[in-house]
């Protein structure tokens, strides 16, 4: 099966992540881009080629690409939250290089937002977002749920 991804954001996160982990994959088309910046996306349609390009932060009309089942997001960090539920209320799948939430009531919404649609999501940094790996129970928004799950081995550290 292919995978037809779209990248939002592409500064040099995106695209480094783009190099290291989707490049190469052969299971995975990139349908569409855009970043908030022109100069970035018309980079990145040189660097990654079999897409088009939607500029200037349209992250909705990337979500909208028909058959789109996957998108990275790699943008400002206040920007990650939103699109990533755009995302899994629309049933696309989301990789989100940094968790990108300013409170806990952010990440609740995230993690509640997860819960209900069942689409699928990971973040590279766990972190910072502890809370999106613990289940919505009322303990485990506890403070101390929330630091004992920071403190952890597992959570603490992330391969790459």
């Amino acid at each position: 099966a292919q995978f037809k991804m779209g990248l939002i954001g592409l500064g040099q996160r995106g695209l480094s992540l783009y190099d290291m982990v989707i490049a190469e994959r052969e299971n995975v088309k990139i349908v569409g881009v855009c970043d908030r910046y022109e100069d970035r996306a018309q980079t990145a349609v040189k660097h990654v080629l079999e897409h088009q390009s939607l500029g200037d932060d349209n992250y909705e009309e990337v979500l909208d690409i028909e058959g789109i089942n996957c998108v990275l997001i790699a943008t400002d960090w206040n920007q990650h939250l939103n699109i990533a539920e755009c995302a899994l209320e629309r049933g696309i799948a989301v990789a989100c290089e940094v968790g990108g939430a300013y409170s806990l009531e952010e990440l609740w919404s995230l993690v509640e937002t997860q819960e209900r649609t069942g689409t699928p999501f990971i973040s590279r940094s766990l972190t910072f977002q502890p809370a999106l790996w613990l289940r919505s129970s009322s303990s485990a928004r506890s403070p101390a749920a929330l630091s004992a799950a920071s403190s952890s081995p597992a959570l603490s550290s992330t391969p790459g």
